[in-house]
């Protein structure tokens, strides 16, 4: 069973590298796919390598669609941080936290407006 799990596992972290490899070629129903997958994890399995992905799409979705607000975007990492705290473990809440600084940090105030 374990090598079954490792197996699924490993083929796991090779889509999320696809994807985040290819990222900047998706339309916005892409991405907002993939951060609906990434949301529905249970937050008690979510992977740290499910975190820099959500983070990833987050940032290149921003980037390639400059019009919309940076916001909603976020959901996935401010969920983890705000409502989820409780239930994570310490290094996946730590890598979340990593991941939102960093977007903050390159952000502007407008970039957090709904619009």
């Amino acid at each position: 069973m374990a090598g079954t799990q490792n197996v699924v596992l490993a083929n796991k972290l090779a889509i999320y590298k696809i994807i985040s490899d290819v990222d900047s070629y998706f339309n916005v129903e892409q991405y907002e796919v993939i951060l609906k997958f990434l949301t529905a994890i249970p937050v008690k399995t979510l992977l740290e390598q499910e975190v820099d992905l959500g983070s990833d799409i987050t940032r290149t979705f921003y980037l390639h669609n400059e019009a919309t607000s940076l916001k909603p975007k976020c959901q996935f990492l401010k969920n983890l941080l705000f409502s989820s705290c409780h239930v994570i473990s310490k290094q996946i809440y730590e890598k979340a936290y990593e991941k939102f600084t960093e977007i903050i940090k390159y952000s502007t105030f407008n970039d957090w407006v709904d619009g």
